[in-house]
């Protein structure tokens, strides 16, 4: 199962479009630029100090490992993706990337090498369980016996207590502290409209864009003007992701890594509700 026609689409428009924290937001960059200079030491001159693997083609992801001295490689199986995202980037430096084409669960990449893995729901975009068990052991292996991770992943906390399509409407119509990026994740992960009904399944964007039209009656004016945006994001293709119950998806890291505590991001809704992140060490058996 693929996203490449729907991914394609999204690189074109990715930065008037995807807004965080559907990508990383300032606050939570600095969280992980603390986290690196506390591992690797503030970096002095332009000696590169270490390796960083990116999963995935997030721009503030490269920016930040290169803005720490870490040669990067950026992995991604979709090269319009790639090229996109590169355009976005501040530091984009070709002899101190390696930018790879390739599917994470065949890409060849050496073992116990990386100092730092970063990945921004990376593991959300592979649409099995087997995929997302085989990358999860393979980052295992690709990491050094030191090495850490920083992630977010999209999770549910309880498949049984979804909020309501109307309980979002009404936060829309009060205007309360939820951006767009926010509510664009909400409504698919944490809604009765969301097709996440098991733990894992796929979330089709374009089927939960369908049952929240079904239950907006056309009358508050800031709803539609949410709604309208949303379509543009979701609603011309049939974008999925992946997703667990967070117990669930915590003990498949958990056979692998240790998951440490970790400062929250405090500026956006969804980082607290649905989007966490995660600062992971290897066990030593992995």
């Amino acid at each position: 199962m693929s996203n490449e026609k729907s991914w394609s689409y999204l690189a074109k428009n990715y930065d008037k479009l995807v807004k965080p924290p559907s990508r990383p937001c300032k606050e939570q960059l600095k969280i992980w630029d603390k986290i690196i200079r506390q591992k690797m030491g503030r970096p002095a001159g332009n000696a590169l100090i270490g390796n960083a693997l990116i999963l995935g083609a997030t721009p503030e992801l490269r920016d930040l490992a290169l803005k720490n001295k870490l040669y990067t490689w950026s992995v991604d199986i979709n090269e319009a993706m790639m090229e996109a995202m590169t355009k976005l980037m501040k530091r984009a430096n070709i002899r101190h990337e390696a930018r790879i084409i390739k599917d994470w669960q065949k890409v060849f990449l050496p073992e116990k090498y990386f100092d730092i893995i970063m990945m921004d729901a990376a593991l959300n975009n592979l649409l099995t369980d087997a995929g997302n068990k085989a990358v999860i052991k393979r980052m295992a292996n690709w990491l050094a016996p030191d090495g850490i991770v920083l992630m977010r992943n999209l999770v549910i906390k309880s498949l049984k207590n979804k909020k309501t399509v109307k309980y979002w409407f009404n936060r829309i119509q009060k205007k309360e502290a939820i951006n767009f990026g926010d509510l664009s994740l909400l409504f698919r992960v944490d809604s009765g409209a969301s097709t996440l009904t098991k733990s894992p399944s796929i979330v089709d964007s374009a089927v939960n864009y369908q049952k929240v039209m079904k239950q907006f009656d056309g009358q508050n004016k800031k709803v539609k003007i949410f709604l309208e945006k949303y379509y543009q994001l979701v609603g011309k293709d049939h974008k999925k992701f992946f997703a667990y119950e967070k117990s669930d998806f915590e003990k498949m890291l958990k056979k692998y890594f240790k998951i440490l505590p970790v400062k929250k991001c405090g500026e956006h809704f969804s980082c607290r509700a649905i989007f966490p992140a995660y600062y992971l060490k290897k066990k030593h058996h992995a």
